[in-house]
């Protein structure tokens, strides 16, 4: 009974082994899966393709890859203005307003089912 129990002991182990490299090896091969997918790209940028004309012409080519030249864009900030359809708030009304009502200083005192006061 006991060496069925040791032999039977031992071939679960091997399986359990067996089972974690298959579990790596799947896991190994998601990854890679992951990073052919999701993972970083190469974009290859081949020569004008024959009979397709450039953009540029020659002589605008030589001048843009001409190291002596320097290029420089000029940007123009346009300030955007602002409309409004109402009147703007001014500050101080509503506390010149609240000032201007009574006030009245009154204690409420609660009482609870039982009929004690709090």
């Amino acid at each position: 009974m006991s060496k069925s129990l040791v032999e039977e002991n031992r071939e679960l182990k091997q399986q359990i082994k067996a089972l974690k490299d298959q579990v790596n090896k799947l896991t190994a091969i998601i990854k890679l899966q992951q990073n052919q997918m999701f993972g970083k790209k190469t974009e290859v940028i081949e020569s004008v393709v024959d009979g397709q004309q450039s953009l540029f012409s020659d002589d605008e080519l030589a001048q843009l890859q001409d190291s002596n030249v320097s290029i420089t864009e000029v940007i123009e900030k346009q300030t955007k203005q602002v409309v409004r359809h109402r009147k703007a708030k001014s500050s101080g009304q509503r506390t010149a307003f609240l000032d201007g009502l009574p006030q009245v200083d009154k204690t409420i005192h609660i009482t609870v089912e039982g009929g004690t006061k709090m």
